[in-house]
């Protein structure tokens, strides 16, 4: 993905429903705290980075007290962009990242347990 590919994306992004919207940045969240564990290191810098967009368009379409979280999730991984190669920070983001990534599957509503499956099989 490069920067021409945003403008695109974000408006095909927005299309999605708010539960996939919340389900898209929790894994991309997630993403960063594997890239931090060790698996896939070298793509960090990647998934931070649309990790940071997606907080930004789902923020857009969220409820004003979730938009609030969600941006300052953006707010915080373009910080941690700046301090990358720092190692205490970066073992800090890794924690907070799966703490965020937790909070928007929650939002999301997909792992409910009550909920009924889509399709039986």
């Amino acid at each position: 993905m490069n920067a021409t590919d945003f403008p695109q994306r974000r408006e095909k992004y927005l299309r999605l429903p708010m539960a996939y919207q919340f389900g898209n940045l929790a894994t991309d969240l997630n993403r960063v705290v594997m890239g931090l564990s060790g698996t896939g290191h070298e793509n960090v810098a990647f998934w931070v980075e649309q990790a940071k967009h997606l907080a930004e368009w789902t923020a857009a379409s969220a409820k004003p007290e979730i938009a609030k979280e969600v941006l300052e999730i953006h707010q915080a991984l373009a910080n941690f962009e700046q301090n990358i190669s720092d190692e205490s920070e970066r073992e800090a983001m890794k924690i907070n990242a799966k703490l965020w990534s937790d909070r928007m599957i929650e939002h999301s509503g997909l792992l409910v347990e009550d909920r009924k499956p889509l399709k039986e099989i």
